[in-house]
Order: C-alpha cells, then sequence, then structure tokens
C-alpha cells in the first residue's frame, strides 16, 4: 500500500466523518500521546508537537526521509509502506519543515481515522481492504483535516488569539491580519501558511488579507 500524499486540491469527503468527529479523534490521540510521553519520559512533550515522535509512540511506525519516485502530473511528498513500518517523506519534495510537518501529521490521520479500512496481518498493517483506493480523495480530505487539528488544536488557537488581544471570551474581537500575524501563527504551530489558512476557515475564525482563496 501508497498512501500518496500530493500538493493537489482535495474534494469534501461523502464518507461519513465530520469536522468535529475528526477534532474529536485528534484531542483523544493527544491525549494518549501526553500520558504515554509523560510515563516515558516524566515530562509533557514540547510544543509545537513532534510529529514523528507522536507516531511512533502511538502506532509504533517510524518516519524516515528519502527521495520517492515521482509522478509526471503530480509531486509525491511522502508514503506509508506497511511491509516495512515505514512513513517515507521526500524532503525535497515538501520544500520547507512546516511542510514536512504536515505531511508526517496527514499519515497520522490516516492511521488514526482509517485503520478500519486496512488489512492486517499479525497486528500489522498489510494494505487497504479490497474496494478500498489507496488514493480516495475523501479519505485525503479526511488526513488533511487531522493533520491541522493535530499541528493547531482549537483550544491552542484560541489561547493564542487571546495572548494577540483578539479574544475576548469566546468572541473573536477583530478579524485576524494575516499580514500582521501569519509569522506568528506560523512559528507557533508549524504550519504553512496554506495549512494555517485552512485551519482558520475550518474553525469559521474571520480573516483578512488571506493568500489563499477559500
Amino acid at each position: 500500500m501508497r498512501l500518496r500524499i500530493t500538493k493537489n486540491g482535495i474534494s469534501i469527503p461523502s464518507f461519513k466523518l465530520t469536522p468535529a468527529d475528526i477534532e474529536q479523534q485528534v484531542l483523544s490521540d493527544l491525549s494518549r500521546f501526553n500520558k504515554g510521553w509523560f510515563s516515558k519520559y516524566r515530562q509533557t512533550p514540547q510544543s509545537p508537537l513532534d510529529v514523528d515522535s507522536f507516531i511512533k509512540l502511538l502506532w509504533g511506525i517510524d518516519v524516515i526521509y528519502d527521495n520517492l519516485p515521482q509522478l509526471n502530473d503530480e509531486e509525491v511528498l511522502g508514503c506509508f509502506e506497511p511491509t516495512q513500518q515505514q512513513i517515507i517523506i521526500d524532503a525535497g519534495a515538501c520544500n520547507n519543515p512546516r511542510r514536512i510537518s504536515f505531511t508526517v501529521a496527514h499519515e497520522a490521520g490516516h492511521l488514526s481515522l482509517h485503520s478500519f479500512l486496512f488489512a492486517y496481518k499479525d497486528g500489522k498493517v498489510t494494505g487497504w481492504k479490497n474496494g478500498i483506493s489507496s488514493v480516495n480523495k475523501n479519505l485525503e480530505h479526511q488526513a488533511d483535516l487531522y493533520a491541522a487539528s493535530l499541528l493547531s488544536p482549537q483550544q491552542e488557537i484560541y489561547d493564542f488569539l487571546s495572548t494577540k488581544g483578539l479574544l475576548l471570551g469566546n468572541g473573536v474581537i477583530y478579524p485576524i491580519d494575516l499580514l500582521v500575524h501569519a509569522v506568528s501563527f506560523q512559528e507557533r504551530f508549524g504550519l504553512s501558511r496554506q495549512a494555517l489558512e485552512i485551519r482558520l476557515r475550518q474553525l469559521n475564525l474571520p480573516v483578512i488579507n488571506k493568500k489563499y482563496p477559500d
């Protein structure tokens, strides 16, 4: 099985898994990770999240960095190789550390959200079940939502807005001006500019000076 991660657009999923469902799954996974990390190292994980360690602790899968064969029509950023129990990321294709983090988090989304669609042998993933496409755009969309939520949990976004003086209680006082705040958001959460805009839109937060259309 190769779960191909590309830079092309994604479609709205028909598979019934809502953004709220995905957000809840992320919170559950982060709770398990935080408890597991503290149990192992007697300290809380650092922020931004080390997604490689997140995957290793929760699923026992290594993230490695190597060149991947590229397609003619789209760049391949990463893939999961179940026979080796590895996620392979092409750092050159990803271009920058934030894109790398998002790609790894995307793979975590597949592992967390789509485990029931995988075939297993001796407790390890061997591929998709019969009839499931490894490049299903609905599954890719869900994995992208998971990645954005994982790197920037909702409460942490709201806490960060509060430190910027943009939040009063549960209401945003002013629209988030990305000309002013994009860099600090990206540094805090390790998101690319595009991933940041997707996440803020997902949370229905008012934004001005966007770089990417809705």
